[in-house]
């Protein structure tokens, strides 16, 4: 499947060849856009309608929603299944109507507002994960802070989010004043030199962001920090949501990388229950495997796959086992016996982890273990339990979280 874009109504000779991350295809071609011949300035009595805005944004999304070659060619560009990247854009839609909508108007209230007002620009950097959702946020989340949004195409993944560019601008061609799009290798690098004082709004894990922090030094990173997290089963009454939650919050979650729970802490009474129930899950609905129509996520990049090697390896070092007899595309390991806290990183990909414990102390010592953890999901009704683990990581605590989509907020 090949796709060529022409991004709204800019003119540049070279084109980005693009290849799905299942099998390195080329799946299309964007148009280049260099920072460095983009013409910023705009019309002086340039006008904006945050509803309008808003309407678009929703329209096209919605539009895109119900194409089958755009669902395939972004779940080719991001290494997700076609299910997953419904599921984000579904979210991406509720968000836009429920949440953005009401604030857009809240700040830049209903009647036609003056571009001329953002002096400032933010570049908003799509992640390679979730690119339609991050986009779209990030777009209206630099018009509210009272900025010009310039988007800077991932260039591994630019086809799905520039062509949503292209119908916004088709749908209210006034954008083209105060939407921004550059497509072109090491983007963020462009704006640092090209800029100074400016936003650079920022989705990803905090190895991503310490590598932007390197390579910007004139501008302001503002970070959006997605990581993965853990979820932890400490009692039999929610024993069926959790075991039901494994395919949405983990291999066939929204995302690849972040928003996820791959690590499952699980109390010894209850653990050769949910184990046995995930063994059942995997065998029934893992058969396809890599793909659009597959079962399983892929993996954004090649150093994303070394490292979910890397860690694998790691695990089976440190007391934990492999568990055989599954599709060769998922990966299940498990620490039913041991005592020791292991260190471990986050891991992209089609890995799932279970891990023991003995009382919510040690569950929450051990979730600590996992480096930059974002969230622990604990499956109760207990506020006691909910505030336990509060008090003793700092970080956000949430309470049965069965799908990906609900971590995006």
């Amino acid at each position: 499947m090949r796709n060529t874009l022409y991004a709204r109504r800019y003119t540049i000779s070279f084109n980005m060849k693009v290849r799905s991350k299942f099998d390195s295809t080329e799946i299309g071609e964007v148009e280049d856009i260099k920072l460095s011949e983009l013409k910023t300035e705009h019309s002086s009595d340039s006008r904006m309608t945050p509803s309008r805005l808003i309407e678009t944004m929703i329209s096209v999304l919605e539009k895109f929603s119900a194409s089958d070659e755009r669902i395939s060619i972004l779940s080719m560009e991001t290494g997700r299944t076609k299910l997953s990247c419904k599921e984000e854009l579904l979210r991406t839609v509720q968000l836009m109507k429920y949440n953005y909508a009401p604030r857009l108007i809240e700040v830049l209230g209903s009647e036609r507002v003056r571009t001329d007002q953002f002096r400032k620009i933010t570049a908003v950097v799509p992640d390679i994960s979730i690119p339609v959702y991050t986009m779209f946020v990030g777009i209206v989340e630099s018009i509210i802070n009272g900025t010009k949004p310039m988007i800077l195409h991932n260039s591994q993944c630019p086809i799905s989010t520039m062509t949503l560019s292209n119908d916004i601008y088709e749908y209210l061609r006034e954008t083209s004043e105060y939407i921004l799009d550059v497509a072109e290798e090491n983007s963020i690098r462009a704006f640092d030199k090209w800029g100074e004082g400016e936003r650079i709004l920022f989705y990803g894990n905090t190895k991503d962001f310490i590598d932007v922090q390197k390579a910007v030094t004139k501008n302001n990173v503002i970070w959006k920090q997605f990581e993965n997290g853990v979820s932890i089963v400490p009692d039999s009454s929610h024993m069926e949501m959790a075991t039901n939650s494994v395919p949405g919050i983990s291999y066939l979650s929204v995302s690849n990388r972040f928003l996820r729970s791959q690590l499952f802490l699980v109390s010894d009474k209850e653990y050769i229950f949910f184990k046995n129930r995930i063994i059942e899950f995997l065998k029934r609905d893992v058969k396809k495997g890599y793909g659009p129509e597959g079962d399983i996520n892929y993996f954004n990049t090649q150093e994303d796959a070394e490292m979910a090697r890397q860690s694998v390896r790691k695990l089976l070092e440190n007391d934990f086992d492999y568990v055989d007899g599954l599709h060769e595309s998922v990966h299940l390991l498990e620490n039913r016996y041991g005592e020791k806290i292991v260190p471990m990183e986050q891991i992209p990909g089609p890995v799932i982890v279970l891990y023991h414990f003995k009382n919510l102390k040690d569950a929450i010592e051990k979730a600590m273990s996992v480096k930059n953890c974002n969230f622990i999901n604990i499956f109760t009704d207990s506020f006691n339990a909910v505030d336990f683990a509060k008090s003793r990581t700092g970080i956000e605590i949430l309470r049965n979280v069965e799908s990906s989509r609900a971590l995006l907020v």
